[in-house]
């Protein structure tokens, strides 16, 4: 049994360190690109260190359960304040609603009352498909709380999808706010070499006239979306100091989500 456990930290640690390694590849490669300024390699590393904490806390997140939503009650349309309006939150096409865990804990801690999770099904890779499993799920949110308008808060890769969903006609009057965190609208060389198949194939179908986000928040190291043409002309807020992951966990970001959300 001490064998085992052995070869497990062994491993762990071997990941750990691959994970510091690959963090640090990709953003020495972002740093060789950026013309506007000259980046040294402390600050390289520390790009890298940044970034690779937050693949760390990211990662433990998504070893505890979730809970599917936190359910408000059906509302009537006199009594409706921001704070009981459905907030849907849907992951990138690459992680697990993890991603959102810090988040929804200050949302809750704040009052929102009415947060759903949403999950990608893993075995579906058609685009449509995909985007009809989002619609099923935002129509079930609609029916459940009697709301007549949502909030989305989406992360990377699954911008074109909710993009394509919301620009539906029979949704498109329902959603007020999208809020979209590190979610490229074209597909940059890095993103795209770490991409499965079925955030290429939504990327390739994405009507680029399709709804943007009403806010969009990114990290100014983000080593994986470059260069910034990428985000599209969208209301932008830049985190500093964080990259693409990082964002997510990042105070300002939270900030600002739940300043957007305040209003009515």
């Amino acid at each position: 049994m001490i064998w085992f456990l052995e070869l497990v930290f062994i491993c762990l640690m071997l990941g750990i360190l691959a994970l510091l390694l690959f963090a640090f590849l990709f953003s020495w490669a972002w740093a060789m690109n950026q013309e506007e300024k000259k980046l040294s390699f402390s600050e390289i590393l520390a790009v890298a260190a940044v970034e690779w904490g937050a693949f760390l806390s990211l990662l433990a997140a998504h070893l505890r359960p979730h809970r599917d939503f936190y359910e408000a009650p059906p509302l009537r349309d006199r009594d409706i304040t921001s704070h009981q309006l459905p907030i849907i939150f849907v992951p990138s096409l690459h992680l697990g609603a993890g991603v959102f865990r810090f988040l929804m804990w200050r949302l809750r801690k704040n009052f929102w009352n009415s947060l759903w999770l949403f999950r990608w099904k893993s075995f579906l890779n058609d685009p449509e498909l995909l985007e009809d499993q989002l619609q099923t799920y935002i129509a079930t949110v609609i029916e459940r709380t009697k709301a007549s308008r949502f909030r989305i808060v989406s992360f990377g890769t699954s911008r074109p999808l909710v993009s394509q969903v919301l620009s539906r006609p029979d949704l498109a009057a329902y959603c007020d706010k999208w809020i979209a965190v590190s979610s490229p609208k074209l597909l940059p060389k890095s993103l795209n070499f770490l991409s499965l198949a079925r955030a290429k194939k939504s990327y390739q179908r994405f009507q680029k006239e399709g709804r943007d986000p009403d806010l969009l928040i990114v990290g100014e190291n983000d080593f994986f979306c470059y260069p910034t043409e990428c985000w599209g002309e969208v209301k932008q807020v830049i985190l500093p100091h964080v990259g693409h992951f990082g964002a997510a966990l990042h105070a300002l970001c939270t900030q600002n989500i739940m300043r957007e959300l305040q209003q009515a």
